[in-house]
């Protein structure tokens, strides 16, 4: 729990651990998408895996929607990162009568906190990075409340990561087919 101290010992800020962890997933992301060029839209309600949206700024008028994740138990396996993922989620994104393109996004943090981010007056330092999924079209699972999934360690989203991503996106629209 974060809490600050002021005047009388009353608590100004409270806000939980995994509270943090979704408002910097959403900065991350936000920071990314802006250096390629794009801007994110949050959705204040998140009932169908979709926390934002990413377009361009000016261009195309295309999205790619995103369910986000932040966490610290991120497994590496070989060449994959292994992440449990609420089967409810992974139903939806791996739906393929959808509207738009769909990822998940994996924001992998360190497991001690006050790595999370740090900054002087030189670096803003994010220590370490999120991951892409598409899962457009993924098998069906029998689990009942998780499912792990495999997240090639190469799929680190970065700004040049995103535009590869509008790139497959607008082709697979140009072919009359969905998904990435």
């Amino acid at each position: 729990m974060y809490s600050r101290q002021r005047g009388r010992g009353l608590p100004v800020i409270t806000t939980g651990p995994n509270d943090v962890k979704e408002r910097l997933s959403v900065g991350l992301v936000t920071l990314i998408a802006g250096r390629a060029g794009c801007q994110v839209t949050e959705y204040p309600v998140d009932r169908n895996s979709r926390d934002i949206s990413i377009s361009p700024v000016d261009g195309l008028k295309i999205n790619i929607d995103a369910q986000l994740k932040s966490t610290v138990n991120l497994i590496q396996s070989g060449p994959v990162m292994k992440f449990d993922l609420d089967r409810k989620n992974y139903d939806e994104l791996r739906a393929t009568e959808v509207g738009s393109a769909q990822i998940l996004i994996v924001v992998d943090l360190h497991q001690a906190r006050q790595r999370w981010v740090r900054q002087s007056s030189r670096h803003l330092v994010f220590d370490k990075c999120a991951y892409w999924a598409n899962l457009y079209d993924a098998p069906a699972t029998a689990n009942a409340n998780k499912i792990r999934i495999n997240i090639p360690k190469d799929q680190v989203l970065t700004p040049s990561a995103l535009e590869e991503l509008f790139e497959r996106r607008y082709q697979r629209l140009q072919a009359g087919e969905g998904g990435l």
